[in-house]
């Protein structure tokens, strides 16, 4: 958020000296007044946004043998997008250290780079396809492999590989001290109260995101939270590992765009990974508080979307969470 700052005012008080001469036979004389100086005027500042601490962004899987995961609900903003076989895959994004433990981590993705980019994060990953980890390896971006990042991500011992990779807040914590600071530029979303929404189409309590033929998630408001729950087909309500809590987004995004197939091969199988089109702008829908808000969405190349409503005002975003999910042009969220 935007920092205020007061607005200073320079007043200058000019008193005029009344000098008389005086003679014993001369008669008084009128001093010429001087002209009263204008107060001079003080520029406005302009506010200056408030560098933000890169945010630590860790991919976590959503396989049906990867649920529950664990931490999904302590990040900031979940990206969610289709990978190879109809599966999906979260991009996490911390602005602040999780409590507990976060995983399981798997893989990153086409989506992923572009994320990186756009966020300008630090990425924690369990690794990648060669033609992914060129990439990765060839942006620049700050980026830890399994490898690579000594000791933060570590097996567990209560599930099977390749569902055991985690990490906690106090191996990010260590680790964050070890890779050095690092702040982006961009300011996140304000955010508008649930008991001040403007007004919607209408209220949509519960709904179904098409992320892909097999992955499509229901969510339902709750209004007693002022948050969603999400149900998973085939294993139902979505818990957290750590504390079997409900996973509660308070703001779901869906954006539409144009998904193509990519170069690399993801599996054994042969199957192409998928590349999208997150850069430039679509149509969307934001839902929170039981509304639903149809939107246009213009993403630029670094921090979060601009989600502008019919009327030309941004989007109402609920305080808490943000998840937004990437889902194929011409698929809006569905009624349920």
């Amino acid at each position: 958020m935007l920092m205020q700052r007061s607005r200073l005012t320079a007043v200058l008080v000019v008193a005029m000296l009344a000098v008389a001469a005086c003679g014993t036979a001369k008669k008084a004389t009128t001093p010429t007044p001087r002209p009263t100086p204008s107060a001079t005027p003080t520029a406005t500042p302009v506010p200056t946004p408030v560098p933000l601490a890169a945010p630590l962004m860790i991919q976590v899987e959503n396989l049906s043998d990867a649920r529950p995961q664990s931490g999904l609900s302590q990040a900031d903003v979940v990206y969610e997008y289709q990978t190879e076989g109809g599966i999906s895959r979260f991009t996490t994004v911390f602005f602040h250290l999780p409590v507990g433990q976060v995983g399981p981590v798997r893989s990153a993705r086409l989506a992923t780079i572009k994320l990186l980019g756009i966020w300008g994060g630090t990425l924690l990953y369990s690794g990648g396809s060669h033609y992914v980890s060129v990439k990765l390896y060839a942006s620049g971006y700050r980026q830890y492999n399994e490898g690579r990042a000594a000791g933060t991500l570590f097996r567990i011992s209560s599930r099977f590989a390749p569902h055991n990779l985690y990490t906690n807040g106090g191996h990010l914590a260590a680790f964050q001290q070890r890779i050095g600071p690092h702040v982006v530029g961009y300011q996140l979303w304000d955010r508008t109260p649930v008991a001040s929404l403007p007004p919607s189409l209408g209220p949509l309590v519960k709904f179904q995101v098409p992320i892909s033929s097999s992955e499509r998630p229901i969510f339902t408001y709750d209004a007693a939270s002022g948050a969603y729950t999400r149900v998973e087909p085939g294993t139902g309500l979505l818990t957290d590992a750590d504390n079997r809590a409900p996973w509660r987004p308070t703001t779901v995004v869906v954006l539409q765009m144009a998904i193509t197939v990519g170069p690399e091969v993801e599996d054994v199988s042969g199957t192409h990974g998928l590349d999208f089109g997150l850069l430039g702008s679509g149509t969307g829908q934001v839902a929170v508080g039981g509304q639903v808000y149809p939107v246009t969405w213009t993403q630029g190349a670094s921090g979060p979307p601009q989600l502008i409503m019919q009327n030309g005002q941004p989007a109402p975003i609920a305080p808490g969470q943000v998840l937004v999910e990437l889902v194929p042009g011409g698929q809006p969220l569905l009624a349920r």
